[in-house]
């Protein structure tokens, strides 16, 4: 893993702040969430993704062989990924009430924690974000951690998600991406 540069933590949240909905008049949904970078119990963490990808999950393995501390983020860093420069964050962890329960979901960084877990690590680093408007676009799994599956590669038919509105879930969808780019890129 080649660290190409380093974000730190106030600058990560400063732009976290900036991030938008795709939909709802691109609606900006951090923009007054309270956001805090935190380790956060695994078993705590909702995940909202039926699915992690085994070449994903590996490569995560070896840079943690590599790069030990990527568990224990406290800033962004950019990095040399199959020889492009994307972001690396902690995983962003979204508090949410679903059915009068508060959950934590997985906004994004499923893969790190589950290699996190699958490595028996019991909390990570996290960008922890709350008091957000609207819900995420994605419920979480019914089983949590045991209703994520590995797979070789993604079938189109598999259902990857149960997502709040099936309708119009992507109005939901947060424009990460528009911040960090390449965050959301599919690898």
């Amino acid at each position: 893993m080649n660290i190409v540069k380093v974000i730190p933590m106030n600058d990560l949240i400063s732009r976290l702040h900036n991030v938008k909905l795709k939909g709802y008049d691109n609606f900006a949904i951090y923009k007054d969430a309270d956001i805090t970078i935190e380790p956060v119990k695994i078993s705590d963490m909702s995940p909202c993704q039926n699915y992690v990808l085994n070449p994903i999950v590996n490569h995560i393995t070896t840079m943690f062989k590599c790069a030990s501390f990527i568990f224990d983020l406290q800033e962004g860093l950019m990095i040399e990924w199959c020889g492009t420069v994307v972001p690396f964050l902690p995983p962003i962890i979204e508090k949410q009430t679903i059915n009068r329960q508060e959950k934590l979901i997985v906004m994004d960084g499923i893969h790190r924690v589950f290699t996190a877990k699958s490595l028996g690590f019991e909390s990570v680093s996290c960008v922890m974000v709350n008091k957000i408007k609207y819900p995420y676009y994605a419920l979480p799994t019914e089983n949590g951690w045991d209703g994520v599956v590995r797979l070789d590669a993604m079938d189109e038919s598999f259902n990857k998600k149960v997502y709040v509105d099936p309708l119009d879930y992507k109005a939901l969808f947060r424009l990460i991406n528009d911040e960090f780019p390449g965050i959301q890129t599919r690898r």
